[in-house]
């Protein structure tokens, strides 16, 4: 088990958790919020959306409904630095049937982020 008194170490988290950031009733999800309220700590790389709209990883269009969502995340402990992060698409960019698509083939957008560490980059 890891604790918060492993701070020599870093810690990176990836997944796609298939939830939003801010998990509602009905989905009775938690684990994002989990993970940010866990004592090792962890923050998302990427910034957390207000709505989902914002920061999408997956966009979706079937018959007549239609939405965005962050299920797709990476965390990392407080002695990580986000250097930088893949851009996602802007909605122009996007085919008209959404995810999957000729241009992004999977129903997820790909993430990646960059850290530092003291003065080397992992």
């Amino acid at each position: 088990e890891l604790s918060s008194k492993t701070s020599s170490h870093h810690l990176v988290l990836c997944g796609d958790l298939n939830t939003d950031p801010h998990d509602t009733v009905e989905q009775q999800a938690k684990c994002v919020p989990e993970i940010l309220a866990h004592p090792l700590g962890l923050r998302s790389a990427f910034p957390l959306p207000a709505t989902p709209t914002e920061n999408w990883t997956t966009w979706k269009r079937r018959g007549t409904y239609e939405a965005k969502h962050q299920i797709d995340y990476i965390f990392a402990s407080t002695g990580l630095n986000v250097r930088r992060l893949l851009s996602i698409p802007a909605d122009q960019d996007v085919e008209p049937n959404r995810l999957p698509g000729v241009r992004y083939p999977s129903d997820h957008l790909s993430i990646m982020a960059e850290f530092s560490v003291a003065n080397g980059v992992i």
